[in-house]
């Protein structure tokens, strides 16, 4: 789905408790935690006319504490834990042989209720529809962050002021889907729909 693959490659992930900028402000920034980018995720789908909710729950870092070090830049599982503490996140440590080998943390996500098992995503028909798990915020391995498939760099920085200049008939987050609908059109015009992960794949929730 290019919306999900839009989001998770395009806006930066950042660390703090509770939805602070909504999805408007998110995608103005390119950045927020996992409930802002949430919000985001959940307005794009919802405006292309796919069913989307909020879902709430807790999180390990999958495989291990490994995965924390490499998304948050900390080398010290003890340094982790207390910068999320003081970020604001509910937190707890899981302790093995009396060292951190991982972290629990409250967590917001997405479902979506997709065509998924027409082709892992590719939309044929509207059978086989399942709600599937859609995360942005926790970048799955070996991630590296890019523009997105064929989206101008400038598109975000220059929406804002041609929106307001100009008498409009759609709601901004609206006429942002279409104009990100045409530039991904334009660059890769027959791609299919590209996988989309399991919550699994990125890490354990429950």
């Amino acid at each position: 789905m290019l919306i999900y693959e839009w989001v998770k490659n395009n806006v930066e992930t950042e660390w703090y408790w509770g939805a602070m900028k909504g999805a408007e402000e998110t995608l103005r920034q390119k950045s927020g935690n996992d409930a802002d980018q949430s919000a985001l995720l959940v307005a794009l789908l919802r405006a292309s006319g796919f069913p989307a909710r909020y879902v709430k729950g807790t999180m390990e870092f999958f495989p291990g504490i490994e995965r924390a070090k490499n998304l948050i830049g900390l080398d010290d599982p003890a340094k982790i834990y207390t910068f999320l503490q003081k970020a604001g996140i509910p937190v707890k440590p899981v302790i093995a042989a009396g060292r951190i080998v991982n972290l629990q943390a409250e967590h917001l996500w997405v479902e979506s209720y997709i065509p998924y098992s027409n082709y892992r995503g590719a939309v044929i028909d509207e059978h086989g529809k399942i709600w599937v798990a859609l995360d942005t915020s926790i970048k799955p391995q070996g991630y590296t962050r890019t523009q997105g498939a064929g989206v101008p760099a400038d598109m975000l920085g220059t929406f804002r002021s041609e929106y307001l200049g100009e008498l409009q008939v759609l709601a901004p987050i609206d006429s942002l889907k279409d104009k990100l609908n045409k530039s991904l059109a334009d660059s890769s015009p027959a791609r299919a729909g590209p996988t989309l992960p399991t919550s699994k794949s990125l890490y354990r929730m429950s």
